[in-house]
């Protein structure tokens, strides 16, 4: 469930090595600041308190092991969903208790 207070901004970072879309998120129930890599792009979670310049100068510190995680990510093969087909026969294992 979504805090009434949430205020959510994208935003798009481009500078010499590092280009990426910012989904920077704000909450009131927030205490910490967290960076989350997805596929679509870097989230961070963050107080209503925390001012959008320090976000961005964290950013800015972070750059280097921003690019390093985001090419880890890139060379990990994307998981494919599960296709269901009809008849379709699932082996597993049951362990009873």
């Amino acid at each position: 469930m979504m805090d009434t207070n949430t205020v959510k901004k994208n935003f798009k970072i481009l500078s010499n090595r590092l280009n990426a879309n910012i989904k920077l998120i704000k909450t009131n129930k927030r205490k910490t600041i967290s960076i989350v890599l997805k596929s679509d792009g870097i989230y961070i979670k963050a107080p209503h308190s925390v001012d959008e310049k320090y976000i961005f100068n964290l950013l800015r510190n972070k750059e280097a092991w921003l690019i390093k995680k985001l090419k880890e990510t890139n060379n990990c093969y994307p998981i494919e969903k599960k296709k269901f087909i009809d008849n379709e026969v699932f082996f597993f294992s049951w362990v009873s208790t």
